[in-house]
């Protein structure tokens, strides 16, 4: 009795459901108050497998919806997004994770199955050098900075570095000299280091391109983030590419090593649908800067030659530093 005159005093039906989490009157599938989803996860087996495959479906759908601008409607999806239409599409980052992943999961595939030692000595001997193995021991010269270098009688010295900082510095120097020995021997540990940092490199340099590309369109009324998910897009589309074309190239030697009657005419189609998505790419990353930016064609055609050879400067210096770090790793 006590607690129905207080629902009625509060003006609420004593029916109501209310959320496990705050209390407060529940109206929807999520409480308006405290944001806890209504349904709850704790229930017979089978039925949280209906609901867990019910999302997935729901979610798969949206990807399926996002797939097909993303590769045959360059810079739709950006516009989209920008101009607010985003509840029918994958949002970018979510579509450049999951392709990336992906993509990353299929390079990783791809040089587990290969084997870089054959034909490049044993490996296993430099496996066992170790990272404090000295450096004299070794036979040819080591050169820094245009100087022999050696641990001991001629290491690198820079003034402000001090003493700790300055062997701190030789440490490295060692460290990169005997992983490289170790490399020319088995080149396969530093190819899996670098594609083990693959993942990381892009995640910091696209947001770093995002700075170059607002420069260039510095008056275009335009948010840093709109350029980010830009080259979001673009780059979701270049690993969804490398994905097709390394599921075509599987279907292509499928084919090809069936043996069965116009085989090798019937795998020409994979053959030629790879070809064409590779040259696809240079051509949509022109239209989608046209559309999304909608500026002229000669001005888009000069910012997109310009902006190439500031990605690939940028993607080299990236390269490097990945690959010091991957040799360092070791």
């Amino acid at each position: 009795m006590v607690q129905a005159s207080q629902s009625e005093s509060n003006g609420s039906d004593p029916k109501a459901r209310l959320c496990a989490n705050c209390g407060s009157e529940l109206k929807g599938p999520y409480c308006w108050y405290c944001g806890q989803p209504t349904r709850s996860f704790i229930k017979f087996f089978p039925a949280l497998v209906r609901e867990v495959a019910a999302d997935t479906l729901n979610y798969d759908s949206r990807m399926w919806r996002t797939l097909k601008p993303l590769m045959f409607s360059p810079g739709l999806l950006s516009r989209e997004y920008v101009f607010g239409r985003r509840a029918r599409y994958t949002s970018p980052f979510r579509l450049y994770i999951i392709i990336s992943l992906l993509t990353f999961l299929m390079v990783g595939f791809l040089l587990g199955s290969v084997d870089f030692s054959s034909g490049m000595g044993t490996g296993t001997e430099v496996r066992e050098v170790q990272r404090s193995q000295p450096i004299e021991d070794r036979d040819d010269p080591v050169n820094v900075f245009g100087q022999e270098w050696d641990r001991e009688e001629s290491p690198v010295t820079v003034g402000f570095l001090g003493t700790r900082g300055n062997a701190w510095l030789n440490d490295q120097i060692e460290r990169l000299v005997v992983n490289s020995r170790r490399i020319q021997d088995d080149p396969g540990l530093f190819i899996h280091a670098i594609a083990g940092m693959l993942p990381q490199m892009m995640f910091i340099m696209l947001p770093l391109f995002a700075v170059v590309v607002t420069v260039f369109y510095l008056f275009s009324g335009r948010y840093y983030v709109e350029h980010l998910v830009f080259l979001v897009h673009n780059h979701a589309f270049i690993f969804m590419v490398m994905l097709l074309s390394w599921a075509l190239s599987l279907i292509t030697g499928s084919l090809q090593a069936a043996q069965f009657p116009l085989s090798d005419w019937i795998a020409q189609v994979p053959r030629w649908t790879n070809i064409i998505l590779w040259w696809w790419i240079p051509v949509y990353l022109l239209i989608a800067m046209k559309r999304f930016y909608r500026q002229g064609w000669i001005l888009t055609v000069i910012k997109y030659f310009i902006l190439a050879w500031a990605y690939t400067m940028l993607f080299m210096v990236a390269t490097a530093v990945v690959a010091v770090l991957g040799i360092l790793g070791l």
